[in-house]
C-alpha cells in the first residue's frame, strides 16, 4: 500500500509538472497604446495579436520609458529601469568602448532566471538590445537559447547595425551568424 501512495504521488508530480503553462512574452517596439484592435484600435487589423490576447494576459496599465532599452529592462527585471542602470539606450557593440556602451547591470535577476530556476527553458529571438559585452548578454543574462541582434536596430539583409559604427550584428548562442540576403524576419 505504501508503495502505491508512493508511485501515486509521484505520478501526480509529474503530471502538475507537466500541467507548468507555456509563457510567452512579445514586445513590440514602438507600438502605441492604440495599436491594436484588442487595446481600441479600429484603423489596424490585428487578428492574430487579437487572437493571442483573447487566450492569454494582456497587460493594460505599465509605466516605462518612451525608448526601447529601459522598457526592456522593466520588463525582463519587474523593476525601475535607473535601477538596473539602464536609462537610455545601450549599444550593441561586443568590441566598442565609447561611454555610450553601457549593459544593464550583470548582478539584475531576470524573468529568464527566474523561469529556468523554475524549470522552465527559454529563449529569446529578435533584439536583445540591453547590452552586448561579455557576462551582460541573453545567455548570461538567464536565457537557454538566442538568435537576433544585440543592438537596437539592423539591416534586414545585411545585419549589420545602422547607427554609427556599422558593425554586423547577428547571433545565436554567441556566434555570429552570417546569412547575408536571407530577410531577418524569415531567419527568426
Amino acid at each position: 500500500m505504501k508503495n502505491l501512495v508512493l508511485s501515486s504521488l509521484l505520478a501526480l508530480g509529474h503530471t502538475i509538472l507537466a500541467a507548468q503553462p507555456n509563457v510567452v512574452v512579445f514586445l513590440t517596439d514602438d507600438q502605441g497604446t492604440l495599436d491594436a484592435n484588442c487595446y481600441g484600435s479600429s484603423d489596424l487589423y490585428t487578428p492574430a495579436m487579437d487572437r493571442l490576447a483573447r487566450s492569454g494576459v494582456r497587460f493594460t496599465q505599465a509605466y516605462a520609458h518612451t525608448v526601447c532599452c529601459p522598457a526592456r529592462a522593466l520588463l525582463m527585471t519587474g523593476r525601475h529601469p535607473q535601477r538596473s542602470g539602464v536609462v537610455h539606450w545601450t549599444q550593441g557593440d561586443r568590441k566598442g568602448s565609447d561611454s555610450r556602451n553601457r549593459n544593464m547591470a550583470a548582478s539584475e535577476i531576470t524573468i529568464a532566471e527566474v523561469l529556468r530556476k523554475a524549470g522552465y527553458k527559454t529563449a529569446i529571438f529578435g533584439k536583445w538590445h540591453l547590452g552586448a559585452k561579455d557576462g551582460h548578454g541573453p545567455l548570461a543574462q538567464g536565457f537557454d537559447h538566442h538568435f537576433g541582434h544585440l543592438g537596437g536596430f539592423i539591416d534586414n539583409y545585411t545585419h549589420f547595425f545602422l547607427h554609427g559604427q556599422g558593425f554586423h550584428d547577428l547571433y545565436e548562442n554567441n556566434v555570429e551568424i552570417f546569412e547575408r540576403d536571407r530577410y531577418f524576419p524569415d531567419l527568426m
